[in-house]
């Protein structure tokens, strides 16, 4: 009984280890995704931050800070992130399905 549990535990644990998530800035007015950058255009692709870190860096751009009275610490001031922006958080799971040589990818001659 003991193996039954442990192995149908280290099957979660290895699917949670291979689970990874992507995220996209979709505007709920339109429908449609970010492009990313300073002035983001929108398409119905748009788009794929590999992780919520890079996501918020991207954010942060649309944020205005300023130190506080000390001068030593930065603070929010005003967030311009528009209200109607939402962020799709997309469950990636990485499978292998096939394999093909680098080298070939590159023939020598090409056609």
């Amino acid at each position: 009984m003991g193996n039954i549990i442990t192995s149908k535990l280290q099957r979660s644990m290895d699917q949670a280890k291979a689970t990874k998530y992507l995220y996209k800035i979709r505007d709920k007015k339109t429908g449609l995704y970010s492009t990313g950058g300073m002035y983001p255009g929108w398409g119905t692709k748009g788009k794929t931050w590999n992780s919520i870190g890079s996501l918020k860096c991207h954010l942060r751009q649309f944020c205005d800070y300023k130190k506080s009275s000390s001068g030593t610490n930065w603070h929010l001031h005003e967030n311009k992130i528009p209200k109607d922006w939402e962020v799709i958080k997309i469950k990636y799971i990485e499978t292998e399905v096939e394999h093909i040589s680098a080298f070939d990818l590159y023939p020598e001659e090409f056609e």
